[in-house]
């Protein structure tokens, strides 16, 4: 086989980032002789996070992630009282932008967060607070 192997990167230092490392993940793209393959960065940072309370259930939307290259395969979700330190499990959602949450006390401040996933890796975790209000 004739060709050599080439890489770039864009990344501040012009090295190439490690595949799916959320804060590096540039466009990179491999080929020989000068015939680029572009590799995916991993998705956007969710936004537009909104919960709606109700009496026995909150629910929670969100607006969809930039894929950056690569279809966005999962979105995820976790909660917490916002007094607590403790976090729930990540929910896998599927592609789901919207889901509901139940058996958040009345009254309280909830933290929620919110990442999506492609094949490059997870983006940056978005997080908003939430008050049960009904």
């Amino acid at each position: 086989m004739s060709g050599a192997l080439k890489c770039w990167g864009n990344n501040s230092s012009n090295q190439v980032a490690a595949l799916g490392d959320s804060v590096y993940t540039p466009t990179v793209a491999f080929g020989i002789d000068g015939d680029a393959v572009q590799i995916p960065a991993g998705p956007g940072k969710v936004t537009g996070i909104k919960g709606v309370s109700s009496l026995k259930k909150n629910t929670v939307s969100f607006k969809s992630a930039a894929a950056n290259g690569a279809e966005i395969s999962k979105y995820e979700i976790k909660w917490k009282l916002s007094t607590s330190k403790k976090w729930s499990k990540w929910i896998n959602l599927g592609k789901k932008t919207k889901t509901v949450i139940k058996g958040w006390a009345k009254g309280k401040k909830y933290q929620v967060q919110v990442r999506a996933t492609n094949l490059a890796g997870s983006s940056l975790s978005s997080i908003v607070t939430i008050t049960q209000t009904k």
